[in-house]
């Protein structure tokens, strides 16, 4: 069907007293008709363009009467717009420019990844020529999957297949090594904080406290020493989990007055658009070099699903004026417990916090919040123990 359209075809019609002779003298030349149709006083069909210019002899032998009843295909969709030279060259520039674009990579597409940096990733991509804009036939994609291991040793398998213009990059991590307890020398276990016990498992030495008691620091918890055969005494490395509510305090301050840098409403706009990885100034606006204070806009254009190798990208640049802000008590309050929330995500280590006070103050500085907290954590650490032997 193609073939017929670069070539061109027209339907016809063909009346006449003996329109199956014309069928069998078109037949005899080798010449190619179809979709043909008896009608009332012949017959009607569709023949290339190159062959129905040739039968107009053989249907005067045929004493048939030919009438063309539609056209079709490239050589007359050329001849409607032959006056329109400007459409025809611009269709072949963009026929060119698409086979030109074709040939490089538009965007990179990285799946898999949870512990990794996705911009050292992209990094290690671009510098190993994969990157957007790079040509697709220089990139060599096994070496490229070895460079890539080498450079990340967190990397345990990593595929790159260029589908079209997209280089797919799928990653799985390699698992952490889990921590070798070295179990060769005897050790008690001792009580890090003052606490009440909540649970205690011990799966290697002798529990020296039970669930409810309450101990100080430096408690000794579980013992090394465990009773053997033969009513042996034997030092092992002690191993148990002791869980103990714990009371935690923490003060946190900040000043009433503080000095904010707050930008203008006023500021200059410069614009760049990406084309292949190639940023160039878009529009005559101003540079924005003084500016203190710059917000980045990045806008990628897609076409059905399809990311395109065009960003836009605004840069803002404002001026900033420092200023001096005072903080009324329910700002303060606000802070001070998102400060809080912070130092417990942080400084917590996934305990689970029980029971929470809190009492905010006006000092003389500022604001001051006291915080008293129950969390209930693991409370056991290990002592070693060094044993002599007297000659």
């Amino acid at each position: 069907m193609l073939i017929r359209w670069l070539r061109g075809y027209v339907g016809f019609t063909a009346d006449g007293q003996f329109p199956e002779r014309f069928i069998n003298l078109i037949n005899r030349l080798g010449l190619r008709c179809w979709g043909l149709l008896p009608r009332d006083g012949g017959l009607c069909g569709k023949m290339a363009l190159s062959d129905y210019r040739r039968i107009r002899p053989t249907a005067r032998r045929a004493r048939v009467r030919l009438r063309c009843t539609s056209r079709s295909g490239l050589p007359f969709f050329v001849r409607r717009y032959k006056a329109r030279k400007g459409l025809l060259v611009g269709a072949v520039l963009a026929a060119a420019l698409m086979s030109l674009l074709s040939c490089y990579v538009w965007d990179v597409d990285i799946h898999g990844v949870q512990r990794l940096s996705s911009y050292q990733l992209y990094k290690a991509l671009g510098d190993n020529c994969l990157r957007v804009g790079s040509y697709k036939n220089n990139v060599d994609i096994e070496a490229l999957e070895r460079r890539m291991i080498l450079a990340q040793p967190e990397i345990g398998w990593i595929s790159i297949n260029i589908l079209n213009n997209t280089a797919d990059v799928e990653i799985k991590e390699k698992r952490p090594k889990p921590a070798v307890e070295d179990e060769s020398y005897p050790c008690n276990i001792k009580a890090s904080d003052d606490g009440v016990i909540t649970e205690i498992i011990v799966n290697n030495g002798t529990a020296m406290v039970k669930r409810g008691s309450a101990v100080a620091r430096n408690t000794l918890l579980v013992s090394a020493i465990m009773e053997g055969k033969h009513e042996r005494l034997d030092y092992v490395h002690a191993k148990a989990k002791v869980m103990a509510d714990v009371r935690v305090k923490y003060e946190i301050n900040i000043p009433k007055k503080k000095i904010a840098a707050i930008p203008n409403r006023k500021y200059s706009e410069k614009s760049n658009i990406s084309v292949l990885g190639v940023s160039l100034p878009f529009g005559l606006s101003a540079d924005g070099a003084d500016g203190l204070c710059r917000t980045y806009t990045t806008c990628a254009v897609s076409a059905n699903n399809v990311r395109l190798p065009l960003n836009l990208t605004a840069e803002r640049s404002y001026s900033v004026e420092k200023a001096e802000t005072a903080l009324d008590k329910k700002r303060a309050e606000a802070e001070l417990r998102k400060a809080l929330a912070l130092r417990e995500l942080f400084r917590g280590g996934g305990c689970a916090v029980k029971d929470r006070q809190i009492n905010i103050r006006q000092t003389a500085e500022g604001y001051a919040l006291q915080a008293e907290l129950v969390v209930n954590k693991d409370i056991g650490v290990r002592q070693e123990i060094k044993l002599t032997i007297d000659n």
